[in-house]
């Protein structure tokens, strides 16, 4: 099943999938969902500043978390969980590469990437290389730094189906 796009707001494909994973469960089962809050999205992402408009368009793709408690629950799941590991990042070791933007293979590690447009690539790319070249690029990934450290990147949903 896919994300539903930016212009679904009801998601009907989590819903689905949410149906599905009750209906397959055992009783005592878990649904563990892994997904990101639309402020993860904007703040918990160094670079994520740099390419507003593909971040507006993913943003829209990712349900509320609100929207997700509530399927579960229409659903009949219970007992329903929420962790945020703030430690943790999802590039892994690369994630704090100062010049990792300008590398396409760095890119492909997020999906959000593949949706600015050329326009607001090269613009992304110029303001990266600009940050480096004025010797400012540190204090931009530490001050990002400071924000994803208190709002995490990922959330966690589990729900039990009685």
């Amino acid at each position: 099943m896919t994300l539903d796009d930016e212009n679904s707001p009801a998601y009907p494909n989590l819903g689905r999938f949410i149906r599905e994973a009750f209906k397959i469960l055992r009783s005592g089962g878990r649904l563990i969902l892994c997904t990101c809050s639309r402020y993860q999205q904007a703040e918990g992402y160094w670079w994520a500043s740099l390419i507003p408009n593909a971040l507006e368009k993913v943003c829209r793709r990712f349900p509320p978390l609100e929207h997700i408690e509530t399927t579960f629950l229409e659903t009949g799941f219970e007992d329903i969980q929420c962790m945020v590991p703030l430690h943790a990042v999802l590039q892994g070791e690369n994630y704090l590469d100062p010049e990792g933007p300008l590398k396409e293979s760095w890119r492909a590690g997020d999906s959000t990437w593949a949706l600015a447009s050329q326009e607001e690539l090269t613009q992304a790319l110029d303001t990266v290389r600009d940050l480096l070249a004025r010797g400012k690029m540190r204090d931009h990934l530490t001050t990002k730094e400071n924000i994803r450290r208190r709002c995490g990147q990922a959330t966690f949903l589990a729900a039990r189906k009685p």
